[in-house]
C-alpha cells in the first residue's frame, strides 16, 4: 500500500497500513503527490512548488528522485498520465492560466525523459488520457477542457503519439473525460457551466448516430 502524499509525505506500508515507511527522501508537503506508478514500479511525483515531475525507482528503494519533466516555463501541473501496452508513457498538462493551451508529453525511454507530442492552443486542461488496448492498432484518446467558443476537443492517435487526429465528437460546449469498458468507449460530458451537471454517453465507433445516454 502506498500513500499518494500530502503533508505527511509519501509513504509505503507492507502490513495493511499498521506501519508506514517514508519514501522519496522523506519529502513532504501538500503540493507533492504521487501521480503515477508504471509497470516497472517507478513512481512519478508531481511537485507543484517547482512545477517539475520527479521519477523514483525501486533500485534505490525510492530514495533519490530525478527530474523527468520540467514544466516551469508555463507553470503547468498534472492533468493525467497513462501507460500504453508498449511501455510508452503519456503525460497531459493542467494549466495555471487561460491562453496557454493543452499539451501532451510522451516518454519512450521508461520515463527517464519526456518530449512534447501534442499541443493544442485553443484548449485548456487535459482532463483525461484513455488507451484502448483492445483495438488494433492501439488507440490513445486525449480529452481537453474547452477554452474558446469552439468548445472542448478530443484527439486520437493510432501510432503511439506520432500523429494525432481531432475527432468530430458532439457536445463541444462541454468538458470531456473518456474511459473504456471492454470494447465500448464511454464519454463523460460535464457542462461548461459548473452548475450544469454531467451526462454519461457510450459509443463503439465515435460517431454521433451511435452515441446514446447510458
Amino acid at each position: 500500500v502506498i500513500n499518494r502524499g500530502g503533508e505527511n509525505g509519501i509513504c509505503k506500508s507492507t502490513d495493511n497500513g499498521a506501519t508506514w515507511i517514508k519514501l522519496c527522501g522523506e519529502i513532504n508537503g501538500k503540493n507533492l503527490n504521487i501521480i503515477f506508478i508504471d509497470s516497472n514500479d517507478n513512481l512519478y511525483v508531481m511537485n507543484n512548488n517547482d512545477y517539475k515531475v520527479y521519477r523514483y525507482t525501486p533500485s534505490d528503494n525510492y530514495v533519490t528522485g530525478t527530474v523527468c519533466l520540467d514544466l516551469t516555463e508555463k507553470s503547468q501541473g498534472f492533468g493525467d498520465m497513462q501507460e500504453a501496452p508498449n511501455g510508452y508513457l503519456f503525460f497531459g498538462t493542467y494549466q495555471s492560466a487561460y491562453g496557454i493551451g493543452g499539451t501532451v508529453y510522451r516518454s519512450i525511454d521508461n520515463g527517464v525523459s519526456f518530449q512534447k507530442v501534442l499541443h493544442v492552443a485553443e484548449v485548456q486542461h487535459v482532463h483525461n488520457i484513455s488507451i484502448n488496448k483492445y483495438s488494433n492498432p492501439v488507440e490513445i484518446f486525449v480529452g481537453f477542457d474547452h477554452q474558446d467558443i469552439k468548445g472542448a476537443r478530443c484527439y486520437i492517435s493510432k501510432d503511439y503519439g506520432e500523429t494525432w487526429e481531432n475527432l468530430d465528437v458532439p457536445y463541444r460546449n462541454r468538458d470531456y473525460a473518456f474511459d473504456f469498458c471492454e470494447e465500448n468507449l464511454y464519454l463523460g460530458c460535464g457542462e461548461a457551466n459548473i452548475l450544469g451537471g454531467a451526462t454519461l454517453y457510450k459509443t463503439s465507433n465515435y460517431s454521433d448516430d451511435k452515441l446514446y445516454k447510458t
